[in-house]
């Protein structure tokens, strides 16, 4: 014990240590992301030289995307039912419901042209972004709302509308939590005292942590109810399933890109007001949520690698020059890797990057052309 005293005492006396300046250390998280964005490696980055090299880096990315989002789903037969038909002068809208999974129904509209002369018709999987109407933007219904009538009028919304005008048969079903599917979707407000956190949660990020629980994850679930709606177009009589293409801006556009990224039934792809980078648009600017991101995806490739992966099929880009959310310089970099690699599959003219002068919105209608050259009655 006498030899322990001397050193207890010193230790008791020591000055307590100088806790190091806040300059010297690295408090914030965005300084992590920032620096996991810059040193993790991304080894399915699109670098193809030929055919060949294309073809392998194509299976390898599908084969891991496929990993990141997710188990498969269980298959069911879509039951599908007509509900109501409506006479719109150019067309019929039928307003239908059909299964993608035991316990899982879709509702959709069904837009048939009177213009059935030839049939069966090219299809577009018409995909609706954010908003607690779904279905209804693309279809222009505001119900008389002058506050929605202004949004669909301004973002130019209301293209299956015009699609369906154009002859094309167009399917727009609400995604999960919007439109006819929004039952428990969002959380409650700030106003309920019964609210745990004070405040409205982000629905999408909600469920987003829900579906992580079961090794899922939400963008994979409307990417699977968007393939069941390829099913449900494939199944009409009106239909030439060789002729199905996607169409969407903002999250429909997310929507468009994926599903034509990972189903080769989609002949034909539009990606509206949303081409960017994950570093971009998620990591800088925050302007994603739940419904758009699979886990770990910054550790395989970036956005434009999986825009990529529609190549030769005919790929349509929409960019607003003045969108905040989606910066037209990060369009353009994604866009050049999809570029490439059309460039390595000798199909450069089959896709194109529309520039508008105009904000967050739909295009100014070249989608509609590069529709009838890919997929029309002269394709």
């Amino acid at each position: 014990m006498p030899l322990l005293t001397p050193l207890l005492s010193s230790l008791s006396a020591a000055e307590p240590p100088v806790p190091r300046a806040p300059a010297d250390r690295t408090l914030e998280l965005d300084a992590l992301w920032a620096h996991l964005y810059a040193t993790t490696p991304r080894p399915l980055t699109f670098s193809a030289t030929t055919r060949e090299e294309w073809q392998t880096w194509r299976s390898s990315l599908v084969a891991k995307l496929r990993e990141l989002l997710g188990p498969d789903r269980p298959r069911t037969p879509l039951r599908a039912e007509v509900l109501e038909r409506e006479d719109f002068g150019a067309f019929v809208r039928e307003r239908v419901v059909y299964d993608t999974e035991p316990h899982v129904s879709v509702t959709a509209y069904l837009f048939l042209p009177k213009r059935l002369s030839q049939t069966p018709r090219p299809a577009i999987v018409c995909l609706h972004g954010h908003g607690p109407h779904g279905k209804d933007n693309v279809a222009g219904q505001s119900d008389g709302n002058l506050r929605r009538q202004r949004h669909l009028r301004k973002s130019r919304y209301d293209f299956a509308v015009r699609l369906a005008e154009r002859g094309y048969v167009c399917l727009a079903a609400d995604a999960r939590g919007w439109g006819e599917r929004s039952v428990g979707f969002f959380r409650k407000s700030a106003t309920d005292p019964s609210h745990p956190f004070g405040g409205r949660r982000d629905p999408c990020n909600v469920h987003f942590l829900h579906a992580q629980l079961f090794g899922l994850s939400l963008l994979w679930l409307n990417i699977w109810d968007d393939m069941r709606g390829v099913d449900f177009l494939a199944s009409r009589p009106e239909v030439d399933a060789a002729r199905i293409g996607s169409m969407g801006f903002s999250w429909g556009g997310t929507r468009s890109m994926w599903l034509a990224a990972l189903d080769s039934r989609i002949a034909a792809a539009n990606v509206g007001s949303y081409l960017t980078s994950f570093r971009e648009y998620a990591l800088r600017l925050c302007n994603t949520c739940g419904s758009q991101l699979p886990s770990g995806i910054l550790t395989l490739c970036e956005l434009g690698d999986v825009a990529a992966l529609i190549a030769p099929r005919p790929l349509h880009v929409e960019s607003g020059l003045h969108d905040t959310g989606f910066p037209v310089e990060a369009a353009r970099e994604a866009f050049a890797t999809v570029a490439r690699c059309y460039q390595v599959l000798g199909a450069s003219d089959r896709c194109q990057h529309e520039v508008f002068d105009g904000g967050h919105r739909f295009g100014d209608g070249g989608a509609f052309g590069f529709f009838d050259r890919w997929l029309g009655e002269d394709a």
